[in-house]
């Protein structure tokens, strides 16, 4: 059984099949967003890394300065 199909029915059906898809510049964006929110998740990944040497230091150089205080309070007793 053969079908006829009219020119308004094929326009229809094309107007149809390019507005349910996805457009390439919103494929793009998300892919670019993507790639920004990458690069975001890098970025806080390395400034944690570097928050968290600078309280290790800090602690550490907190604990040799109270060491060297008590050192000093107990050789001038």
């Amino acid at each position: 059984m053969e079908k006829n199909y009219t020119v308004t029915s094929l326009l229809q059906v094309r107007l149809l099949w390019i507005t349910d898809r996805p457009s390439q510049a919103s494929h793009s964006k998300t892919k670019f967003q993507l790639n920004q929110n990458v690069e975001n998740v890098n970025l806080t990944n390395a400034i944690n890394m570097e928050l968290s040497e600078t309280v290790e230091r800090t602690r550490t150089t907190a604990i040799d300065d109270f060491v060297k205080m008590l050192n000093m309070f107990a050789t001038s007793s």
